[in-house]
Formats: structure tokens, sequence, C-alpha cells
């Protein structure tokens, strides 16, 4: 004797009838999108500079060192109206150190 679903025409889930392979359920393909995708690169945008004023020219020497304590400084731009530096650090974490803690 046939089981009841059988003689109704009803086919019991994973029993006799096969799944395409294309659908494997919603975000499970094999694309590179979401996690998993070993080529996601991130570029940080945020800036590595730090602009320094209201100092005397006599103190610019000391300052730079001061800021060097922070990180490696990449270049130096002055400025005379008014006198200011821009620092660029190499890092950007550098950066905000030397913002955050160097008028210490």
């Amino acid at each position: 004797a046939l089981p009841i679903f059988a003689r109704l025409g009803i086919l019991s889930a994973g029993r006799g009838k096969t799944m395409p392979p294309q659908s494997r359920g919603r975000g499970q393909g094999r694309g590179g999108r979401g996690r998993g995708s070993l080529n996601n690169m991130v570029v940080d945008h945020r800036p590595k500079s730090l602009a320094v004023s209201g100092f005397f020219e006599e103190e610019k020497d000391e300052l730079l060192q001061h800021f060097a304590k922070f990180g490696s400084i990449e270049d130096l731009k002055e400025e005379d109206s008014p006198l200011t530096v821009v620092l660029m650090f190499k890092t950007r974490s550098e950066a905000e150190n030397a913002a955050n803690q160097g008028s210490r």
C-alpha cells in the first residue's frame, strides 16, 4: 500500500525532488558580496595633518620637538600670516593623538 501523501500526489520535502542549484536561499551564492569576500579594501581618507598656530617664531623648534613625541612627522608647511605650521603625520591615529594630547 502506498502512503497517504503518495496517493494524494504530495511529496515530502527532500524526497524525490531535487532543488535547482541556483535556489540556495537568500545571500548564500558564490558572489563577492557580503562577508567572506577577500578583496574588500577600505581606504582611510581622513586627514593626517594638524595645523598649529598661536606661537612665536622663536618657539617653533620647541613646538616641533613637542609634536614629534606623538609620531613621525612626514611633512611640514609653514604659513606666515598668522604664524602657523601644518604638520603631516605618518598615520591618522598619530595626528589624532597629537591633536588630543598635544596642547597639554
